[in-house]
């Protein structure tokens, strides 16, 4: 793209300036990702000395079977860095669900083939998206919700507003700033 728009460009001292700039955006955007990772990576660090993971590890490790969805931009960290056993196919994050819709024929592993969509259509086997996380948290899917960490993007306000209008989830805590909501009869002997 930016070689054709250079190519149209027949002075060749704008044709320098638009490469120059492709460059110094894609320098930029390197050096932002860069810090952020950078960032991450030491607020996740020590993972098992954060208040909320040791929190959060007592009920992603217990007895109980259920699927977990945690969002956030450290999410991953718990399950990597502190060697949480779980099956990829019971962990969503706030970035992306695939949720089976109900006696269409989809399976908890996403893998059947079948029409992904961002709404309740005929020939949709599974949710994605706002719909994706609406429909899960209302059918009871997660056992565990914990927003550890900010992305601010719109799906976290999508699963917030859900959980808190969905009879069965309670607030275990808020450390860190993080809600974390647990579906009660999941955990029914704690």
């Amino acid at each position: 793209m930016l070689a054709y728009v250079a190519n149209l460009i027949r002075v060749q001292y704008a044709r320098y300036c638009v490469v120059g700039l492709a460059f110094c955006a894609v320098a930029a955007s390197g050096a932002h990702y860069s810090a952020m990772s950078a960032a991450t990576y030491e607020a996740g660090r020590n993972v098992r000395d954060l208040p909320l993971f040791a929190t959060l590890r007592t009920y992603l490790t217990g007895d109980e079977q259920g699927r977990f969805l945690v969002g956030g931009i450290i999410e991953d960290q718990l399950l990597y860095m502190d060697h949480v056993d779980i099956p990829w196919y019971d962990y969503s994050n706030d970035v992306y669900v695939k949720y089976p819709i109900p006696g269409r024929g989809g399976d908890s592993h996403g893998q059947v083939p079948g029409l992904a969509c961002f709404s309740v259509r005929p020939h949709c086997v599974y949710l994605e998206g706002p719909a994706g996380y609406r429909a899960a948290i209302s059918a009871h899917w997660f056992t565990l919700i914990s927003m550890a960490g900010n992305h601010r993007i719109p799906q976290d306000a999508v699963i917030r507003q859900t959980v808190l209008h969905t009879a069965g989830y309670v607030l275990i805590t808020r450390l860190g700033g993080a809600p974390t909501w647990i579906y009660g009869p999941a955990y029914n002997h704690s």
